[in-house]
């Protein structure tokens, strides 16, 4: 609370949403934010190639916390993208991100905001021991033009993560205890050995779809 508190007397905005993705450091996010009072209402971002129980999962909770959910869907969709670049690797990750997220958080900017000096907070469930692990640094409030990241749980642990699920006694997506991971975006950017072996043996039906995508792009 004290760290949007920080961010809202910095910046002065008087909305704040929170990034959903459907796995468990999200969830901790958007239970802590659901919280505050300058609280509106909950983003997941349907990039179109993830496993659909993840985006079942998203609706499912915030049905069950009374939370105002925010689902939206990138212009150009996997498919056209894919057909056009090739499938990415690390080095087309930004492109990624652009074309499949960074569009629709440009969409709730602009529907939300009344005014053009108006700034939009987005609570997201990035940790600082996560982001060492990915090589990148955090800050704890960043201000990206009209729009301030707050990262409510920044000094979490894991284990952190895990007990606040426990003792408020949150629903756990069963997809990320299955695969490590909450499966809301395959893009492949960053897929690891071994990734869709595991998928197919869980969710054969997002394999399924990666694999008729693939042949239509080599076509």
């Amino acid at each position: 609370m004290d760290i949007v508190d920080e961010a809202a007397e910095q910046y002065g905005f008087t909305k704040l949403f929170a990034l959903f993705s459907g796995g468990h450091d999200s969830l901790c996010d958007t239970h802590v934010a659901s919280k505050h009072p300058l609280f509106k209402g909950v983003v997941h971002i349907n990039t179109g190639i993830g496993v659909e129980q993840t985006r079942q999962f998203v609706r499912d909770t915030c049905k069950r916390h009374h939370w105002p959910l925010y689902e939206y869907h990138p212009p150009m969709s996997y498919e056209q993208i894919v057909t056009e670049y090739g499938f990415p690797g690390p080095a087309m990750h930004n492109l990624m991100y652009n074309r499949l997220k960074e569009r629709c958080i440009r969409q709730l900017t602009k529907e939300h905001k009344e005014h053009r000096l108006e700034h939009i907070a987005l609570a997201s469930g990035v940790r600082s021991e996560e982001s060492t692990r990915r090589m990148r640094h955090v800050e704890t409030i960043q201000k990206e033009g009209s729009r301030i990241w707050v990262a409510v749980i920044h000094d979490w642990t894991k284990k952190k993560c895990n007990d606040y699920i426990l003792e408020h006694k949150l629903e756990r997506n069963q997809v990320v205890d299955l695969i490590h991971m909450s499966g809301e975006c395959l893009c492949g950017a960053f897929a690891r050995p071994g990734e869709r072996e595991e998928l197919r043996l869980w969710f054969p039906e997002t394999v399924k779809e990666i694999e008729r995508i693939e042949e239509q792009v080599q076509q």
